[in-house]
């Protein structure tokens, strides 16, 4: 396996451009993903946020989860406070169908330089996993994600992506990237 090595001063450089510089602390701190973000009202259970939760705080579109444009129940996101919450995959999948355009790509153009789209992994209908697209650094596409509930933020590239999660990709544009 070969190694890839791309200095984080390009990578923080890359998410700054792209409005994301609130992913420069998380990559410092990565470990920062394990810590309860709040209590879950209906069991009384630590709150942990997950890769979407992650997804939408960076790309600066939490409030319109937050706002409700969907008729969410309570438990279908957690945001408390200055930091990635925690959205469940149904409410996900409601703000990338209403909210974002989804982008036309193949599975063979996935190669491509789509900086600041948000990454849907889709097991048939179900969205399994979501991470944003920071484009092509040193000609590897790079993606910036959280790996799972209350795990670390992370920096991967498109091999590694499909290696750990072998559905289809899908590509979205936030509306932020489209204001």
């Amino acid at each position: 396996m070969k190694l890839i090595v791309v200095p984080k001063v390009a990578i923080c450089k890359r998410l700054d451009e792209l409005g994301f510089e609130r992913a420069i602390p998380l990559i410092n701190n990565p470990k920062s993903g394990e810590r309860s973000i709040g209590i879950w009202p209906d069991s009384k259970k630590p709150a942990l946020p997950n890769c979407h939760g992650t997804t939408c705080y960076v790309t600066r579109t939490e409030d319109t989860i937050v706002s409700d444009p969907f008729n969410l129940e309570g438990g279908d996101y957690l945001f408390a406070g200055p930091g990635p919450g925690y959205i469940h995959h149904p409410a996900m999948k409601k703000f990338l169908s209403r909210s974002c355009t989804q982008l036309d790509i193949t599975d063979q153009d996935y190669e491509g330089d789509f900086r600041g789209a948000i990454v849907g992994v889709w097991d048939e209908d179900l969205l399994q996993h979501t991470a944003i697209a920071l484009g092509k650094i040193s000609g590897v596409p790079w993606f910036f994600h959280q790996e799972n509930v209350g795990e670390k933020f992370d920096l991967v590239t498109l091999t590694e992506i499909l290696r750990d999660y072998p559905y289809d990709l899908k590509f979205y544009m936030p509306p932020t990237a489209m204001a």
